[in-house]
């Protein structure tokens, strides 16, 4: 399967449309583990990367 790539300008228009206090859900692995937003993490100039914690 092809990698799929995300822009920060894609993601800021999606989010436009959502209102301030409208939570995220990252959906779960094949076991059914909830994911977890972790952090932010600049990997370079033009990549940020967005860390998921599998929630225990």
């Amino acid at each position: 399967m092809p990698e799929q790539v995300l822009t920060v300008g894609e993601l800021k228009r999606e989010l436009l449309k959502w209102s301030d206090d409208t939570e995220i859900d990252f959906g779960a692995t094949e076991a059914g583990t909830a994911l977890i937003f972790y952090r932010f993490k600049k990997r370079g100039d033009r990549l940020l990367q967005i860390e998921l914690n599998e929630d225990h």
